[in-house]
């Protein structure tokens, strides 16, 4: 049980407005409130189930897409219980559960693959004889693994994910099952012909799913579900089969704390008869500096073309969530069928392990700099701080070592370097006698001592090396510089992680520039390749 002392120094507001026209029927038929999912995970349901393509992630995607799966960061327990349909007239009681399991495989830190295990269960128990009697349950096991495929398909990633499905389906053991009735109400005095060959059901299904992200937030998902069309009847002779339903789904992640959602789900629940239920949904997240995220939610659903079965359903949600611990509750009212009820009741746990999702690490900057901006500024001082202090201190050692070697001469360009090169050369081939080594050796350390460039002493020591591999002055020599390269490579790789935590917390432009060009200024030259630096230059520049 969590103890925490709320202390929140600002209010924050939000108000979701749905607003439609709904036609209630009076009389509804009694298959609008068949015995059948009402989905799982609070949050999902708030979302009106519409998280085929966004909003599934993690253990509950076992259930919606298993290609989600292959999205999931770290492993995670989720579990929901729900009281559905509170208050019909024959005090029945309704209730759903949900326990699932994930377990991702990371590679590079980047999510590649995941294993779920799930098990939900469904009961409806009513008060007969004055005790109450389980009259029928519904118990589905699900084993699920999701797949990155590819990273590049459109501009955006693929997945796809696969779930096998152990149904067992069981009818309660009632007075009526000896003593069946006609079609009239009246006692047959034989035993129910359709529970002679038993209470109880056991078959095998199986769901498919794809999913496609794209990074700008557009999100796309296709789910087939029961796609073998397992019979569930308990009279051979009468086919009961669990119909095959598909599930398009499409999600726009528009901010960090705002995404919208859509999904149409086709099924024939009646025979011939097709269902079209087209769902919408938004969820607002409000981030807090130090506790956790608040998220709100509201969806509204319809049937598209079988307007006469009166199909709506209103739901909202509201959530809280921390790195670790996610706390859901989800409301769902179903509309013009049944009177007279107080609707679905849905509560959500979910508890993450592992270390923190990268996104969530962004989530998190991103919560510091917009509800605790003074704080974030502090930490940005402190940043610029380390990254003037390892720079100052690149700088001093770079300085220290321009001292031991006096610059003596101005600067020469390379291309007179070149041709002072080839004029040494040709003087040492026209004059008899002179070492044509001690000229070339000469040149280098009048180009050293002059402050040369690394990169310009690099190339000259390459090219003594390929014509006087045996001296042993070149060979020292080389590796003495190549030890200075390593040494300015390890400066700016502490100077470049300095400079990535800066721009990870979204420091303005101006800063970021400043930055770099001290960066380019500090290793141009130096033997380092800061083809990155220029990189991050045009991208900052781009912003």
């Amino acid at each position: 049980m969590l103890n925490i002392e709320y202390r929140i120094k600002k209010v924050f507001s939000f108000l979701i407005f749905l607003h439609s026209t709904f036609y209630i029927l009076h009389s509804a038929p009694l298959w609008g409130a068949s015995l059948q999912s009402h989905g799982h995970g609070a949050r999902q349901v708030g979302l009106g189930e519409a998280v085929t393509a966004g909003g599934a992630q993690g253990a509950y995607g076992i259930y919606y897409n298993p290609a989600q799966l292959a999205l999931a960061s770290n492993p995670e327990i989720s579990m929901d219980y729900a009281k559905l349909l509170i208050g019909l007239s024959d005090n029945s009681n309704l209730e759903e559960s949900y326990l699932g399991f994930l377990y991702p495989w990371k590679k590079m830190r980047k999510p590649s693959q995941a294993v779920g295990f799930a098990r939900s269960y469904f009961s409806l128990e009513s008060d007969i004889y004055d005790r109450s009697i389980k009259l029928f349950s519904e118990e589905v096991l699900y084993g699920s693994y999701g797949r990155s495929l590819s990273r590049f398909i459109l501009g955006g990633s693929l997945q796809a994910g696969l779930t096998l499905k152990h149904i067992k389906r069981s009818f309660g053991d009632v007075r009526t099952n000896a003593n069946a009735m006609d079609n009239t109400g009246k006692a047959t005095n034989m035993a129910d012909p359709v529970l002679a060959h038993g209470r109880e059901k056991k078959v095998m299904s199986f769901d498919a799913g794809w999913n496609w992200r794209h990074p700008r937030g557009w999100m796309l998902g296709l789910a087939a579900a029961d796609i073998t069309e397992p019979d569930l009847a308990l009279d051979p002779g009468v086919p009961d089969k669990l119909r095959r339903s598909y599930h398009v789904g499409t999600a726009y992640q528009a901010s960090p704390y705002l995404i919208f959602v859509g999904n149409l789900e086709l099924k024939n629940r009646l025979e011939s008869v097709q269902d079209q239920r087209l769902a919408i949904g938004a969820e607002r997240t409000i981030p807090t500096a130090q506790f956790g995220s608040f998220g709100f939610r509201g969806a509204f659903g319809a049937d598209l073309v079988n307007r006469e079965r009166k199909w709506r359903s209103v739901a909202v949600g509201v959530s809280w969530k921390s790195n670790a611990l996610g706390i859901d509750y989800g409301f769902q009212m179903p509309l013009g069928t049944i009177e007279s009820i107080g609707g679905n009741h849905r509560i959500s746990l979910t508890v993450r392990f592992g270390e923190t999702p990268p996104e969530e690490e962004i989530m998190e900057l991103y919560r510091k700099e917009r509800k605790a901006r003074e704080r974030l500024e502090k930490e940005m001082e402190m940043v610029v701080g380390d990254f003037e202090r390892l720079l100052k201190a690149s700088e001093a050692r770079q300085a220290v070592q321009a001292v031991e070697v006096a610059k003596t001469t101005e600067p020469v360009k390379t291309a007179e370097v070149v041709k002072a090169v080839k004029a040494a050369e040709a003087v040492a081939a026209a004059r008899a006698g002179e070492d044509e080594f001690y000229l070339a050796w000469k040149l280098y350390q009048e180009r050293k001592k002059a402050g040369a460039p690394r990169t310009e002493l690099i190339g000259i020591l390459r090219h003594m090396l390929d014509r006087y591999s045996g001296r042993k002055e070149v060979a020292a020599e080389w590796r003495r510089i190549q030890e200075e390269v390593a040494g300015e490579r390890r400066d700016f790789e502490h100077i470049w992680m300095s400079y990535q935590r800066l721009a990870g917390m979204n420091a303005g432009r101006e800063i970021l520039t400043q930055a770099l060009q001290r960066i380019v200024k500090r290793f141009e030259g130096s033997g380092v390749d800061i083809t990155e630096v220029y990189r991050e230059i045009d991208r900052v520049k781009s912003k």
